[in-house]
């Protein structure tokens, strides 16, 4: 089997999941709940986005 090699549109992906994560971490210390729930959503969003 040959791996592929994902590219710069992976890492790309990639870095903008990892900040919206971040900030979701942010949101949930201040305890802005709707707003991490709506960070955490788009990076899986991203993360489907990102495998297709």
């Amino acid at each position: 089997m040959i791996n592929k090699d994902p590219g710069k549109r992976h890492f790309y992906i990639s870095i903008v999941k990892s900040i919206l994560r971040f900030g979701a971490c942010g949101y949930l210390y201040f305890g802005m709940y709707e707003g991490a729930a709506l960070l955490l959503f788009s990076a899986e969003v991203l993360g489907v986005a990102e495998e297709i």
